[in-house]
């Protein structure tokens, strides 16, 4: 399966796992979806830790992120952002406990997960790092 099959593979299962959410392939500014409030999930390659690896068949890791927002209004304080932020995590922990379950496992990790720390006002968001680990 190459890169982008997998992307796109993580993509239709997050799509599956939060229907309610606007799943894409393509990063998007959340101020494009300002007067929405569902959330935005983002699966996008981070790139390959050893650059050529990934080709051969006995080390291949590329690494990937899921970056998750959603606009709230101001009126929604820091720590009902940190809940939907909890979500989103959950969200993106469930897909990671559920791989394989339909179909051919992807063999996916989260190595690495940020919030946005209360900081910005009208924005929950979630940026988490994975790998595909093909041992």
């Amino acid at each position: 399966m190459t890169p982008s099959d997998k992307l796109n593979k993580i993509k239709l299962s997050l799509e599956s796992l939060v229907p309610n959410a606007y799943v894409t392939r393509n990063y998007e500014e959340l101020n494009t979806k300002e007067s929405e409030t569902k959330p935005i999930y983002a699966v996008v390659s981070a790139g390959f830790p050893r650059f050529g690896d990934w080709y051969n068949t006995d080390d291949r890791k590329h690494k990937f992120m899921i970056i998750a927002q959603q606009w709230v209004s101001d009126s929604v304080n820091g720590e009902a952002r940190e809940e939907l932020e909890f979500t989103m995590l959950e969200n993106i922990t469930t897909l990671v406990q559920k791989d394989g379950e339909t179909g051919e496992e992807t063999n996916i990790e989260i190595t690495e997960a940020h919030q946005s720390r209360q900081m910005d006002p009208n924005h929950a968001w979630v940026v988490a790092e994975l790998q595909f680990n093909d041992l």
